[in-house]
């Protein structure tokens, strides 16, 4: 399964969420939890995110500077159902527009912008960002379940100076999605 976890890894995950839940911390607050040294403490966290078990993004005061907050145990489990639903063989297969297209029917969501765009009407490539309106509550199931090796997911502004293939910026809807008719 594409969302396996390192006993070790699971273990920090449990110790970080028993601390800090849905709040927010910095490299250094992991390393003075678990007792671990910054390097491992920035392994830790690099190996979350890569899992979309984390959500990075950059302090208001200092840009430089990371804050992460951890996706709910919730969230994952929802996930690591969905991918239960994938035959073993394919999970590596998957492509960004498959996942959308598997979270159709499961998740509401719409997409947006130049992406949307092009796949009306077919005119000029445009860059590997996708824009996606979801519902506030179902943040957390679209980081963990979008992330992996190919793409980041950001719900402000997009922070990788690496690159990946994918880019999804989700953007918290205040309209109904129950009005939203989706087509693929």
């Amino acid at each position: 399964m594409a969302k396996r976890m390192p006993n070790w890894l699971k273990k920090n995950y449990n110790n970080l969420w028993k601390k800090y839940e849905k709040e927010v911390f910095t490299t250094e607050n992991v390393a003075d939890s678990l007792n671990i040294s910054n390097n491992m403490a920035t392994k830790t966290l690099w190996q979350l995110e890569n899992k979309g078990f984390v959500h990075k993004t950059r302090s208001e005061l200092d840009y430089r500077n990371k804050i992460y907050r951890l996706i709910s145990p919730e969230d994952v489990s929802y996930v690591i159902g969905l991918y239960s639903l994938i035959e073993k063989e394919e999970v590596r297969r998957l492509t960004l527009e498959d996942k959308l297209i598997l979270l159709n029917e499961k998740i509401p969501y719409a997409l947006t912008g130049s992406k949307a765009a092009y796949r009306y009407h077919h005119y000029v490539n445009p860059p590997n960002v996708y824009e996606i309106k979801i519902r506030s509550e179902d943040e957390g199931k679209l980081i963990a379940f979008l992330t992996d090796g190919y793409t980041r997911v950001y719900l402000n502004d997009i922070l990788e100076t690496k690159s990946a293939k994918y880019y999804v910026k989700l953007i918290h809807s205040t309209i109904k999605f129950d009005n939203l008719i989706h087509k693929s």
